[in-house]
């Protein structure tokens, strides 16, 4: 069930403290473009606890909203700032402890938390099943097309630089997921759609009028790798 409570006053300024007023990933200071995004999303049901919430620029928020800043990312991020919150605290043990060794917790209530990580961490995500991103090689495929399509607008703008994020936020509402949270079934779907944005670019019309093609099928592409 979609969570529609707003989030209170209260945890926005904890949140806010938490990461010192700051993006928790480039660190932008200014105040009008500082948001507070959820973890677990609001449509899948995430709350507005503490836990499940994490201060970021509207620049960051979107390269998360199209899978640039992956949600182990996320996750990493969260984890390394409740662990400086709790380093900042008096070595004074609260009665409502938890101590984590190893752990890849995605979010803990307590009044202390203490992380103890000897070896170097990694957080680690399973994809979920029946997506493209627990195939391999269709992910990979995806991802192929997407920086297709990439490099021929690119070509078409005459540009160095691009707003990646565009278009996988183009993908994102066509799909209504991450591109490579589209399930399985919609594989061909997805790629029949990318293929014919590649299609569409003035670069991959003009390659195509002398013969020209623009990608490869997902067997070509599997030999050619």
């Amino acid at each position: 069930m979609k969570n529609e409570k707003d989030i209170s006053r209260n945890v926005q300024k904890r949140i806010f403290q938490e990461a010192n007023s700051r993006c928790s990933f480039c660190d932008e200071s200014e105040v009008a473009t500082l948001q507070i995004h959820h973890i677990k999303a609001r449509t899948e049901g995430g709350g507005n606890e503490i836990e499940n919430l994490i201060l970021v620029c509207a620049n960051c928020h979107t390269k998360i909203t199209s899978g640039i800043i992956t949600e182990a990312d996320i996750l990493r991020k969260k984890i390394m700032l409740l662990k400086g919150k709790t380093e900042a605290r008096s070595s004074s043990a609260s009665q409502n402890s938890i101590i984590l060794e190893n752990s890849s917790n995605a979010g803990v209530i307590a009044n202390t938390i203490t992380i103890k990580n000897p070896k170097k961490s990694s957080i680690k995500m399973q994809p979920p099943q029946g997506t493209i991103a627990a195939d391999r090689v269709k992910r990979n495929y995806i991802k192929y097309l997407i920086d297709t399509y990439h490099d021929y607008k690119k070509k078409d703008q005459n540009v160095e630089k691009m707003n990646y994020a565009i278009f996988y936020e183009t993908i994102r509402k066509r799909f209504k997921c991450k591109w490579d949270f589209v399930s399985e079934e919609k594989f061909e779907e997805l790629a029949y759609y990318i293929q014919c944005r590649i299609d569409g670019t003035i670069f991959g019309k003009l390659k195509r009028k002398r013969g020209s093609r623009n990608y490869s099928s997902l067997e070509e592409y599997l030999t050619e790798i």
